[in-house]
């Protein structure tokens, strides 16, 4: 802001105050008293002030009341009136301030949440893909498993039915020797 006042002295020279100086209201009314020291003269042009930034620097006090984010503005001035222009413009641009940086707090807050949200997303997906590869080779082994299971009782009923089979040859076998024993002997 200094180099800018410097090489510029007739240009309005409004400055943005760094990020995380505006915190608590205590800090930001010491770090805006300082690039006011340094040449921003956002206050000036809105006053319509001829006078030079420092002039108009020493005719305002800002004190910032401790755990809020409340500040006292007072101006001091041979005119009433021009006090409280003054003092009126200070808290107009310290409103101002005080949005932009709520704003720039919110949007950066935003971007914490939208990259927390991305990252959830992202080990939702994995997990969810994890989790269908896993239930993918359950099935497959529960297939397997039946299979084979399938396979064993169909062999053993096929043999318990070859061997009821064989046990049914051998009773028609024997009812028929039966039988033609009852003929030959009736005959």
């Amino acid at each position: 802001v200094r180099a800018a006042a410097r090489a510029r002295p007739r240009a309005l020279l409004a400055a943005d105050m760094p990020y995380r100086s505006y915190l608590t209201a205590e800090s930001a009314v010491l770090n805006a008293k300082r690039l006011v020291a340094a040449g921003a003269e956002a206050v000036k042009a809105d006053l319509a002030y001829e006078g030079a930034a420092s002039a108009l620097m020493g005719m305002v006090s800002v004190s910032a009341s401790e755990g809020s984010d409340l500040v006292n503005i007072g101006a001091t001035s041979t005119a009433p009136e021009e006090a409280a222009r003054v003092a009126n413009a200070y808290a107009e641009q310290f409103i101002i301030f005080r949005q932009n940086a709520d704003r720039a707090t919110v949007a950066a807050a935003r971007e914490v949440v939208k990259a927390q949200l991305d990252t959830l997303s992202a080990e939702y997906k994995t997990g969810l893909e994890q989790f269908e590869k896993e239930r993918t080779t359950r099935i497959q082994k529960n297939s397997l498993q039946l299979e084979r299971m399938l396979k064993e009782n169909s062999e053993q009923m096929l043999q318990k039915m070859g061997e009821m089979s064989a046990q049914m040859q051998g009773q028609v076998e024997e009812i028929r020797k039966q039988a033609e024993s009852k003929i030959l002997t009736s005959g």
